[in-house]
């Protein structure tokens, strides 16, 4: 197997795009308090070169933008502009970065103090190159009357190109929220619905009735849009694990072909991570005992199609082979791994 490194990363904030394309970040003083603007760099590793996204606009991180198109040639991002001391025109952009072309495709106007401290929230799901899935989270008061994170969602499909909108109103969706959405395939998505409670501290002051329920499911993105396009209130989804109030799943991830996911049992703090293969539809799990933090879950990945388990040592960064049940990849302390990206 080969396996390439990007050395000199400490500082290194981004992700990959695809193929040796990284988009890189960093932030720096906005106009608003207790929030950064984000500047955006196209990074290509085979030839070093660094480019900015679209210098002159001012962007922020403010929402949460997901982009659900597979092996997208575009990124999506937010600009805003100051109307006045209260309020600012949002615009989610598309930016495509092989051609440098962008368009604003979505706007609304509102006060940068609504959204501090998580208390509003926007999520925006980019589905295919027509729809985006606009979730708003709005504030809600539990039974004893407190504000502690928890909200109630409104959602719209809208079409930007045609520029309609149309109120999701799927029982599941509406209820429980959609926390992220992640493309596998050119016209498939891993859905994870509901919000995990793990190491939530507010826990213990919820009813039953407040708390969401989770689930991880396999959804046809055309056959979502079309759905939601019809008023649906049950939409069809492929349904790989739920959980509610006593278990968790804190997050859930596509690598290399399979959906990873974690489920934390809050009476007794076991974890269990499963690898579902998303070609076969099998399934392998491994336990881990005392995860009572994110620093304690248990950190998977896939090397040559092959599950693993990253276990940090002291002299040494090794990998468990969970088909082979032994660690057979190992990395002197020297080389600190920090992500693992497998096409």
């Amino acid at each position: 197997m080969n396996i390439r490194f990007m050395v000199k990363t400490s500082q290194f904030n981004g992700f990959h795009l695809k193929d040796d394309i990284v988009l890189e970040k960093e932030y720096y003083e906005s106009d608003f308090e207790n929030v950064d603007n984000a500047k955006y760099y196209i990074y290509r590793l085979e030839t070093n070169e660094r480019d900015e996204i679209m210098p002159l606009s001012n962007k922020i991180e403010l929402f949460t933008v997901v982009n659900c198109v597979y092996r997208s040639d575009s990124v999506y991002f937010i600009e805003y502009e100051k109307v006045d001391d209260k309020f600012s025109n949002f615009y989610l952009v598309k930016y495509n970065f092989m051609t440098n072309n962008s368009k604003r495709i979505y706007g609304f106007k509102d006060s940068i103090k609504n959204y501090v401290n998580g208390r509003k929230q926007i999520k925006i799901f980019a589905l295919n190159e027509d729809n985006i899935l606009v979730q708003i989270g709005l504030p809600k008061r539990t039974l004893s009357g407190e504000f502690i994170g928890l909200h109630e969602y409104k959602l719209y499909l809208y079409n930007y190109k045609e520029r309609t909108q149309i109120e999701v109103v799927d029982e599941n969706l509406v209820s429980n929220g959609i926390d992220t959405m992640i493309s596998y395939d050119e016209n498939m998505c891993v859905l994870k619905t509901g919000f995990t409670l793990f190491a939530n501290p507010n826990f213990q002051k919820l009813d039953r009735s407040e708390v969401s329920i989770e689930g991880v499911s396999i959804v046809n993105v055309s056959q979502l849009i079309s759905e939601i396009m019809l008023k649906k209130t049950n939409i069809v989804l492929n349904t790989i694990d739920q959980t509610y109030f006593t278990k968790t799943i804190p997050y859930a991830l596509v690598n290399a072909g399979y959906l990873i996911y974690s489920k934390i049992n809050n009476e007794t703090s076991d974890e269990t991570v499963t690898f579902y293969n998303l070609r076969t539809k099998k399934a392998r799990t491994c336990i881990n005992r005392n995860v009572r933090g994110y620093n304690d879950l248990t950190q998977p990945s896939v090397i040559g199609g092959v599950p693993y388990i990253k276990i940090a040592r002291k002299n040494a960064t090794q990998f468990l082979n969970l088909n082979k049940n032994k660690i057979d990849i190992e990395f002197e302390s020297s080389k600190k791994i920090e992500a693992i990206t497998e096409d």
